[in-house]
């Protein structure tokens, strides 16, 4: 095969340098990249012929097909080399006229070739199908070729847009128009399609079913290892896999992926050509291939083409490309850096191995190794940032001591306003800069920091504010030499520190002008007349020395007692705790507002940012689904709506009491339940299946809780006379059969390594105020009432004595509160006396004498005449 390749471009050479101007222009004229492709049929010897001659240009000539491309795929991918050799050697002849033209032409089958269902289902259906293609040295030998002429010829496609030179073929407006709208679709096309098989091999599901020669071309090779590790040891042994070709496949990848990088960067800077095409074609092969990526093959995308695609692309495409790019790779670094730099900052180890690929070796080079392509990605995202943050792209940002205005009319005229205006930065965290560990992240980064000051000025916009005062500033302050020991200040100690004066110079200004613009005025509220005399740098020294002792003292402050003892106390995490608490504080505030929650299903994320209060969203600046607050009121409206459910199943349990109470005829103990029931159901009429259910409960609760007290001693005058009583036992059972939970604060709200920090919180100050004083008063009241009705009772003894005697029997009771214990002594001795009335009557009843008996049935006869005794008359009004 090899040698039917090299014959096919050598003819194809021949053909191109033998044939004249005149037929060449006339193959241009007959725009030979229109013609249909018409992919082979049936046997390759059979066939050969026609199927040649149906999908390649007539100059190339016809070529023999060897035996071993049976099958449609096997002729797809000699046709697919056949095609890329003939592009290749056409960009390799300097001089040929309507060379566009040609390029074009086999261009057009090549795409369709990758769209054929044959090609996929035989090479790119399956993770075990690639190695089809990986595995074959002719194909990704021609493919590598390929995608370095499609450089060379962007190349030259920018040196000929800079000299205005022009090939001469007629008619020269059409061709030009042809090439420079035709020719990167077809190109950029083709190579998206390539790169996204190139990164089907990082996919999770290829990592077992591809062959092991193919894992080990996908290690980093010893020359990459190299330039971070002046020793290295990193990969693995051989275990009689070819290394020689193991290096040959590797090779072809990296050249492939970075190359093919690089041409769409430079399609960028040609011209605006790029950004006419359709965006989700690189959201495709692209965008929604970023998490598959390990650290140092996305560090190189960033550098290669999203920089560049940013930084050229035109205002008004900035929706379908820098929002398209952006969005998912800021959603992706927010979480990934800010676990990788939390575990390495605070536990010397960044533990996210997935994405550094799998490496071999001795541990510590492996921890080395790691650190240094976690910087070497940081510093790729700071130089994307600070693109973002350039002048070019922001004519339109104000400065600092401008007049206000609102993000929306800034973002017509800065990247930066826009960005933020549709919230692509997610939740901004300093773990997206790496803390400033590395100075040159930190230098790549400062352009942005001050454009988000100069933002947060001119806006007030209060989320900005918050991130610059509790996460920046802070941030900034403990990069001082003189802060506390901490893990940053460790990192930063161990890192390059070569360029550590000249950054430390600028962290120093950028946090003067955050003093200047924040905080100088609180400052001189405070400290009055001595502090206006003094000049703003003398300010700024006070402050940042005040700062800097008060962190010191915080710092040294020990855990507290009730601090997890499995969990090591880091005073830098209760900073941040403290520092985020509020802003917690007011979202939960927000969702309990919320008692509609269940008829508008505000878990659905629309119905939740519509519900939001304007002046909230307003100053966290919540506009759209991706804001990070949305997700964490979501997980608390979830536990708003349990409460609100338990409270509205209390009030229509007790509706539905009411309604039992007030029924006429009265409800008797005697009745059916079912009976009862339908009543209810013809009163109410239902509204749904749960409606239901809650009137169940309240039956049951009404005949066996309820009635038993009233039913069938009294008369409907005496449950008249104590209707309101029955109201309020009916409000205490409805409540007793609903457990409570209202919406409060939740560790599991926070993030992992504040969970422990935020229990201590909560447990402190609910022991502060009393809770869990409160908790267990009312667990020692509700013994101490069952205790009460368990005694035999005089009426004789006083409270003190009671509770001498309750202490006596029960120690525990020596804790109640003296308030409560009087509440239910009071209360037993209520109904005891009412007991006692009611057995008194009894008994005066039982020792009337005859003719008082007597004269007591005749006026009973006479009373059951008027229909006193007529209780199921709903006529009757016994009110």
């Amino acid at each position: 095969m090899n040698r039917e390749l090299q014959n096919s471009s050598t003819s194809v050479k021949q053909v191109v340098n033998d044939t004249d101007k005149s037929r060449l222009e006339a193959l241009a004229v007959n725009n030979l990249d229109d013609q249909e492709y018409d992919p082979v049929q049936g046997s390759a010897t059979s066939n050969l012929e026609r199927s040649t001659e149906s999908f390649v240009p007539k100059w190339l000539g016809k070529f023999k097909v060897t035996p071993g491309y049976q099958g449609k795929a096997k002729l797809l991918l000699w046709e697919h080399n056949l095609l890329s050799e003939a592009f290749i050697s056409v960009t390799a002849c300097p001089g040929i006229e309507c060379k566009k033209q040609l390029l074009m032409s086999l261009l057009n089958p090549l795409n369709k070739i990758w769209t054929q269902p044959e090609w996929d289902e035989e090479y790119m259906s399956y993770a075990y199908r690639l190695p089809g293609l990986l595995c074959n040295d002719q194909f990704m030998k021609t493919i590598c070729l390929l995608v370095e002429s499609f450089e060379e010829e962007i190349k030259g496609s920018k040196i000929e847009h800079s000299t205005g030179t022009q090939e001469k073929c007629r008619p020269t407006s059409t061709t030009n128009y042809l090439y420079s709208s035709t020719f990167p679709q077809l190109m950029l096309a083709l190579l998206l399609r390539i790169l996204h098989f190139i990164h089907m091999a990082w996919m999770d599901h290829s990592a077992y079913d591809l062959p092991e020669i193919v894992r080990r071309a996908k290690l980093m090779s010893t020359m990459e290892i190299s330039t971070f590790l002046a020793e290295n040891n990193t990969l693995p042994d051989n275990d009689g896999v070819d290394a020689i070709r193991v290096d040959a496949i590797g090779t072809c990848l990296r050249k492939i992926r970075e190359t093919g990088y690089n041409v769409i960067g430079l399609c960028a800077n040609v011209g605006r050509s790029i950004f006419e095409l359709d965006s989700s074609l690189f959201n495709h092969a692209l965008v929604a291939d970023i998490s598959i990526m390990e650290f140092d093959h996305l560090g190189k995308l960033i550098q290669l083409t999203f920089i560049p695609l940013v930084r050229y692309c035109p205002r008004e495409r900035w929706d379908e490309w820098v929002l398209l790019l952006l969005e998912y790779l800021f959603f992706y670094c927010e979480d990934i850096f800010r676990y990788a730099w939390l575990s390495l900052i605070h536990e010397g180890r960044a533990k996210v191995p997935a994405f550094f690929g799998d490496l071999y070796g001795p541990e510590e080079k492996l921890k080395k190794l790691e650190v240094e392509l976690l910087i070497k990605f940081t510093r790729s995202v700071s130089s994307l940032l600070k693109v973002l943050a350039s002048e070019e792209l922001n004519s339109g940002l104000p400065d600092l001591n401008c007049p206000k205005s609102d993000l929306k009319s800034i973002s017509s005229s800065s990247l930066m306003g826009y960005l933020l205006l549709h919230n692509c930065f997610g939740r901004f965290s300093m773990y997206l800069f790496g803390c400033l560990v590395d100075y040159q992240s930190a230098k790549e980064a400062l352009p942005f920091f001050h454009a988000l000051i100069r933002l947060a000025v001119a806006t007030d916009d209060e989320r900005l504010k918050q991130f610059i005062l509790n996460e920046m500033l802070p941030t900034l302050v403990r990069f001082d030499d003189r802060s506390p020991p901490s893990g940053i200040s460790r990192l930063k100690s161990e890192s390059n520190s070569g360029i550590e004066v000249s950054s430390m110079k600028d962290i120093v200004c950028l946090c003067q002008e955050i003093y200047n613009v924040y905080l100088q005025n609180q400052v001189t509220m405070t400290n009055g007349e001595m502090a206006d005399r003094k000049t703003c740098a003398d300010g700024f020294i006070d402050w940042l020395n005040k700062e800097l002792k008060d962190l010191h003292y915080r710092a040294s402050l020990p855990a507290p007692d009730i601090f997890p003892k499995h969990v090591v106390w880091n005073w830098e995490f209760n900073e941040e705790f403290d520092r985020y608490f509020p802003t917690y504080m007011e979202m939960l505030h927000e969702v309990d507002t919320m008692n509609d929650c269940l008829e508008h299903k505000f878990l659905n994320g629309d119905a939740l940012l519509e519900r939001l209060n304007p002046e909230f969203k307003a100053k966290y600046a919540i506009n759209s689904l991706q804001h990070p607050h949305l997700r964490i009121m979501s997980r608390m409206l979830q536990r708003k709506e349990y409460d609100v459910c338990y409270r509205r199943r209390t009030e229509e349990i007790y509706d539905f009491l009411v309604e039992l109470i007030n029924l006429k005829p009265y409800v008797k103990q005697t009745d059916c339940s079912d009976d009862v029931m339908d009543r209810l159901v013809e009163s109410c009429q239902p509204q749904s299946d749960l409606w239901r259910s809650y009137a169940l409960r309240a039956v049951d609760i009404f005949l066996d809780s309820l009635l038993i007290f009233w039913e069938p001693q009294f008369h409907p005058l005496i449950r008249e006379r104590h209707k309101e009583q029955l109201l309020i036992s009916a409000r205490e059972l409805a409540e007793g059969c609903a457990i409570i939970e209202p919406l409060e604060p939740d560790p599991d709200d926070f993030l992992a390594h504040l969970r422990p920090y935020a229990s201590v919180y909560f447990e402190s100050k609910k022991e502060q105020f009393g809770y869990y004083t409160a908790k267990k008063q009312v667990r020692l009241h509700e013994e101490f009432d069952n205790y009460l009705a368990t005694c035999t009772w005089d009426d004789a003894i006083d409270l003190s004595s009671f509770m001498e005697s309750a202490r006596r029997d029960d120690e525990k009771f020596a804790e109640l509160d003296p308030d409560l214990a009087k509440m239910s002594f009071e209360r037993m001795t209520n109904i005891a006396e009412r007991k006692h009335k009611m057995n008194s009557y009894t008994q005066s009843l039982r020792d009337l004498n005859d003719e008082v008996k007597g004269q007591l049935a005749s006026l009973m006869d006479l009373l059951d005449e008027e229909g006193f005794f007529s209780t199921d008359d709903s006529s009757i009004d016994w009110g």
